[in-house]
């Protein structure tokens, strides 16, 4: 028999007493100098295991933020084509989606690298550190489970669709290719989730954070129980149960992308039909992201990450400063005008108020602003970026109710402007009011020249991007193609950025990007469960039993969309709340344009309401500040939204004024 260790010898001879080699035991120091070897062994293989998964998912991430370039480059062109030559192509639409459904799934796994995912960790930040390990490590096993599944029916919808030999309508490529994007992306993911699982196990095991009776162990305990008082639920209650499982994952830590999908595929499973009824997930996500429409969001992401790279927002800054900067609290209009100038190349609210933020904020403060008031007017300003189109957030709005994105974008042209001059307004008051700032001295004409001559190509892309969607010469998702061929070649002509920072461009993008489509794919799984329990069409018949007026039930959604913005962002908020809600609205008769506006609005408000209000924490990070200064700095600014939105609720010509006029 062989055996672990060698056998121990006599000290003169290496022979025991009658002459026989001794074979006794190995000694207890023996013993454990191997075992720690063992595990010292298993920890550097998983060491360097780790760090190869961490180059594929780079890898995988600079792969995706090439093809969303080369997806705007493919645009670009089919624009060209169309009006220079005369002689539009045929593959534009079909090979943009295949490219962004690529680069979109390969960003995944990047994202939970870089921690980008977003989660809700009103719980989590305020356990023990004991605690909080736990809970990160289960919220892993979790993510690893949503993999297994999605990856388990991704490589079936692959097989069957290799097998039937579909292929696509225009161009009849082969559908196969596409769809093995589906099972790259979560494979990818899957071992970038076992990479972090492996290091939190260990943090886990090494610590001895488990004990017999330890708070960690409650915890735990605690958590299954819920979750099997849940899945009780689902039996009597399908809605109960889902919620408690939504808010048990969400207030675990677990991402919102994840908790989304895991909770579609818990109501899949337990509601209809078992495992039998996983096998549509990957189909789902795949159909979701199967829009050429969906495709502009990554593309306007990616404008505004080049922009803030670039250091555009200095440029707007300094343009709108040298204008109106020396009128009383002309360096905050300065700031609110440059949020809105922004907000019309990026729909990004988080983008807006960082790029203009890092500009702003030190000028401010320089020139003596109350330190409270310039965050939370900067935190203000920045939401403008999902009314003033392009808006991200009217891209979802529309692609779930099927709405023309054009109409949406313009409907919220007026209402952002209007929001933009009242913010001004309060700003302008509450400067003079409080006398805490110094007017900036009047910029001669050279300057202001100069300045507009800088800010020029910047100024020029929200006219060519909502120039060409009111003229009907570009679709959304053509604008959003063309404005990042128009930024990216102004940032390498003026030397903006070099290959390093375009490295990093390319890195961010693929971060936001990963995060953002999470969320898609698996609110969509969970929107499929919430259509197949007829939520709706209950929510309809219960509305009609109580009598209910329209107005009162637009009261109520606007209550429930700002308590849900106080811990959600507005993408899950939409994937959530408007295949719901949408239906109900078209059958009272509500136009759905308008409540897109009276919903962008409010989902603003929610960007600057603790305590998941994402423009708080950027704006706490730029400033230096407490959290608290900021929402108290927001707090006039949150005043005016409410009554703005009350105005646009009142006033719904404001918002389909211009919609009507388009072709």
């Amino acid at each position: 028999m062989r055996r672990l260790f060698p056998p121990s010898t006599n000290k003169a001879s290496g022979m025991g007493s009658h002459g026989q080699v001794d074979v006794s035991s190995p000694s207890p120091a023996t013993i454990a100098k191997a075992g720690i070897d063992w595990r010292r062994n298993l920890l550097e293989a998983g060491s360097r295991i780790g760090r190869a998964i961490d180059v594929i998912s780079d890898g995988s991430a600079m792969v995706a933020g090439s093809l969303v370039i080369l997806c705007a480059i493919a645009i670009t062109y089919e624009i060209v084509a169309r009006y220079v030559f005369n002689a539009p192509t045929k593959w534009e639409f079909e090979i943009v989606v295949d490219l962004a459904i690529w680069f979109s799934l390969l960003s995944i796994s990047y994202a939970l690298k870089e921690g980008a995912h977003v989660r809700i960790d009103l719980v989590l930040s305020r356990l023990s550190d004991s605690n909080r390990r736990i809970l990160e490590a289960l919220s892993y096993v979790f993510i690893l489970a949503y993999c297994a599944i999605f990856t388990r029916w991704s490589i079936s919808l692959v097989l069957l669709t290799l097998k039937t030999g579909e292929t696509s309508q225009v161009l009849s490529i082969p559908l196969w290719p596409t769809k093995l994007a589906l099972s790259v992306g979560m494979i990818l993911l899957g071992l970038q989730t076992l990479r972090m699982l492996f290091s939190r196990f260990h943090s886990v095991i090494s610590e001895k954070i488990f004990s017999t009776g330890s708070r960690p162990s409650l915890t735990l305990v605690a958590f299954c129980a819920v979750f099997i008082l849940a899945v009780v639920f689902l039996n009597f209650n399908p809605l109960v149960g889902l919620l408690i499982v939504l808010f048990l994952l969400l207030l675990a830590g677990i991402p919102v992308g994840f908790t989304l999908g895991l909770v579609g595929c818990v109501g899949l499973f337990f509601l209809f039909g078992g495992e039998k009824a996983l096998i549509s997930v990957p189909s789902i996500a795949y159909w979701q992201l199967d829009s050429f429409t969906l495709t502009a969001l990554p593309l306007f992401m990616f404008v505004a990450i080049i922009m803030q790279k670039a250091g555009l927002g200095e440029q707007l800054f300094d343009f709108a400063s040298a204008w109106i900067g020396h009128i009383p609290g002309g360096l905050a209009v300065a700031t609110l005008i440059s949020c809105a100038v922004f907000a019309a190349i990026s729909g990004s609210s988080a983008a807006n108020a960082a790029t203009i933020g890092l500009v702003a904020v030190p000028a401010l403060v320089a020139r003596n602003y109350d330190r409270r008031l310039t965050c939370g007017l900067v935190a203000a300003g920045g939401t403008i970026g999902v009314l003033i189109p392009p808006s991200n957030q009217m891209i979802i709005y529309g692609v779930l109710v099927e709405e023309s994105i054009g109409k949406l974008f313009m409907a919220g042209l007026i209402p952002g402007i209007l929001l933009t001059i009242l913010l001004s307004i309060t700003a302008v008051i509450f400067a003079e009011k409080t006398k805490k700032y110094e007017r900036a001295p009047a910029a001669s004409w050279s300057t202001r020249l100069v300045a507009t001559r800088k800010a020029f190509p910047v100024l020029m892309l929200p006219i060519i991007v909502v120039g060409g969607l009111y003229t009907g010469v570009f679709t959304p998702t053509e604008a959003a193609g063309v404005a990042v061929v128009y930024v990216g070649f102004y940032m390498i002509f003026a030397r903006k950025a070099g290959w390093r920072e375009l490295v990093g461009i390319i890195g961010e993008a693929a971060r936001v990007i990963g995060m953002v489509v999470m969320v898609i794919v698996g609110a969509t799984t969970l929107a499929k469960v919430i259509v197949m329990l007829r939520i709706a069409q209950n929510l309809a018949t219960a509305l009609t039993a109580f009598n209910l007026s329209g107005w009162l039930f637009i009261a109520a959604i606007m209550v429930l969309l700002i308590i849900l913005g106080m811990f959600l962002e507005a993408i899950s908020i939409n994937m959530i709340l408007v295949p719901i809600i949408a239906p109900v609205l078209s059958m009272m008769g509500y136009n759905l344009i308008w409540f897109a506006v009276l919903m962008t609005v409010n989902l603003e408000i929610g960007c600057i309401t603790p305590p998941v209000g994402v423009n708080l924490y950027v704006l706490q990070q730029i400033g230096k500040v407490p959290l608290e200064d900021v929402v108290i700095g927001a707090l006039p600014f949150m005043a005016v939204f409410v009554l703005f939105l009350i105005f646009i609720a009142l006033v719904p010509e404001v918002s389909l004024w211009l919609p009507s006029l388009m072709r």
